[in-house]
């Protein structure tokens, strides 16, 4: 299989640096592309944002089987909780 992909990202006008992160994954059922937007507000938050995208790649990237989407949302909150303590300001989230 082969992937092409795109992605234009620009800073905002309220921070120094771009806090945006993107990933692609792969596994044998399908492709994930995930994009995280840092906020402007949180300490840390283009970091806390990297790591986001890094462990749902990693995790996607070694899922068998087909996504499954309630999987996925407690696989979310799982990242969240094992981020907060490096992240304490910028993992102030709330998940519907």
């Amino acid at each position: 299989m082969r992937i092409e992909a795109s992605w234009y990202s620009r800073k905002g006008t309220m921070t120094a640096d771009n806090r945006d992160h993107a990933g692609i994954g792969t596994n044998t059922n399908g492709v994930m592309a995930i994009i995280v937007d840092g906020s402007t507000a949180g300490e840390n938050s283009g970091e806390y944002a990297e790591a986001i995208v890094r462990e749902v790649i990693d995790w996607f990237n070694g899922l068998q089987g087909g996504l499954d989407v309630d999987a996925f949302s407690k696989q979310l909150r799982g990242i969240h909780l094992g981020l907060r303590a490096r992240y304490p300001r910028g993992s102030d989230i709330q998940y519907r």
